[in-house]
């Protein structure tokens, strides 16, 4: 009898064994293998710097040069979340201090003020250490175990990348040479002056020019070559919604054939025809846009229909 309990207790303690390693397995999973922005390495990805000092740069596996632009820090923009508008370099105290989730907002806020997708956002407590650290890429320095551990332990920045995430960028950045990382400054006909109620000045954007900008810098050449045409419908009861969405889209290179109203709706979707589901552009669309996705046959002369419902103007900073 006394042999059978002990059986039995080991038989226990080797079922909990096996389970508290599957489950710190999986955790590690979900926060360091599992893309936490949706990059397979392959996939075009837009990545923030954000310190004293504010930088947005497109990575992928072919492009052998990466841009990161830098914006004014006195770039003053309609901030994500309903705050107003706010110097762009002062998002993440912005944020904070309201309690809210900065790399939600700052995401939120490139969609609807910038006209970019921003996937993966980096954050320095300030910029010599931002500096440092695009610096240390021309050496190789951050291809070492000491410059990756740095993910582990907050060594000067936060991010909302995974371990894995981090480490892909790490590895492009360090395969390229110095002058092939090039910072550029948005230049005149981009920025411009603006004068506000009290007769200061502050620094804004001509949108048109500045979509031209960004379609040359970040726009994804599979995207682009596929073609896909793409709609989109407001269903908020706002305006102006669907214009924005266009942006982000047209600059990453896709194809928007008609921006419209219809009746209001609670929760935005995304329907496609099923032939395009596996395409570079629906993956892209829905990396940005976490919608639920109808797959039926489309009627009309589009490819892909998102649709923004109240949801979209309720977008919870604070998860």
């Amino acid at each position: 009898m006394k042999f059978k309990k002990r059986l039995n207790f080991k038989k226990i303690a080797l079922y909990f064994l096996v389970l508290g390693i599957s489950l710190v397995l999986f955790l590690g999973y979900l926060t360091f293998i599992r893309s936490k922005i949706g990059w397979d390495g392959r996939k075009d990805v837009n990545i923030a710097f954000v310190s004293d000092s504010f930088l947005v740069g497109n990575f992928s596996q072919d492009k052998k040069q990466v841009y990161l632009v830098s914006f004014p820090d006195d770039l003053v923009l309609e901030v994500g979340g309903g705050y107003g508008r706010y110097p762009v370099t002062s998002l993440w105290d912005l944020y904070e201090e309201e309690g809210q989730n900065p790399f939600k907002g700052i995401k939120k806020t490139g969609i609807d003020s910038l006209g970019v997708s921003i996937d993966g956002i980096i954050h320095f407590e300030n910029e010599k250490e931002l500096d440092d650290y695009l610096r240390k890429f021309s050496s190789g320095a951050e291809t070492n175990f000491f410059g990756l551990c740095g993910y582990f332990f907050n060594n000067g920045f936060k991010t909302n990348m995974s371990f894995y995430d981090y480490f892909r960028l790490v590895r492009k950045l360090s395969s390229l040479r110095s002058s092939q990382i090039e910072v550029m400054n948005l230049g005149d006909g981009i920025i411009i002056e603006e004068e506000l109620f009290d007769e200061s000045v502050v620094s804004s954007f001509n949108e048109e020019v500045m979509d031209n900008f960004l379609r040359e810098y970040f726009s994804d050449f599979e995207v682009t070559n596929e073609g896909l045409r793409i709609e989109i419908m407001n269903g908020t009861g706002e305006p102006f919604l669907a214009g924005d969405v266009a942006r982000v889209i047209n600059n990453m290179g896709g194809k928007v054939i008609y921006i419209g109203n219809t009746d209001k709706i609670k929760k935005s979707r995304i329907e496609l025809d099923s032939k395009v589901k596996d395409s570079k552009t629906v993956k892209r669309v829905m990396d940005i846009f976490i919608f639920e996705v109808v797959e039926k046959e489309m009627t009309k002369n589009a490819d892909i229909s998102i649709f923004l419902g109240r949801d979209w103007l309720e977008v919870n900073l604070n998860e």
